[in-house]
């Protein structure tokens, strides 16, 4: 396991445990389990504008790392570091194709009240193409 997976996975099961009480069993890592994400952080936006910056980052970085990790558990692909965003991206399929999912952004923007800003709708689109990408397809999901 890479270095940038084990991180991922590990900041994943972190939101799994600070998250219990509220979500449940919920946070199963499913495809269905990114409802629960998108129903917390309208709940977090209420509060965002209060939190200190770096507790907003923090959220981010763990309600993004789940959404990474639920990619993970549901495709064949491998973690890489976008320099660019300063953020993970997950990638599916190469060489044949190249399926590219980030979800920090979203998350962010989430936070901030974007409401058509959904992670599971994201992913839903994500999930779609990997299943019905063929070769050549180039797409990133962000």
């Amino acid at each position: 396991m890479s270095d940038l997976k084990h991180l991922i996975h590990s900041t994943a099961d972190q939101a799994c445990q600070s998250f219990a009480e509220r979500a449940g069993d919920s946070l199963d890592y499913s495809q269905a389990s990114l409802a629960m994400i998108d129903e917390m952080m309208d709940e977090f936006a209420a509060m965002a504008a209060d939190m200190p910056v770096d507790a907003r980052q923090g959220l981010v970085q763990i309600m993004g790392c789940y959404t990474m990790a639920v990619a993970d558990k549901t495709f064949e692909g491998e973690f890489l570091w976008d320099e660019r965003s300063e953020q993970p991206v997950f990638v599916v399929g190469e060489p044949e194709y190249h399926i590219a999912f980030k979800s920090f952004d979203k998350i962010a923007a989430r936070l901030v009240g974007n409401v058509d800003s959904k992670v599971q709708t994201l992913f839903n689109e994500f999930a779609e193409k990997c299943r019905s990408a063929e070769t050549g397809d180039k797409f990133e999901f962000a």
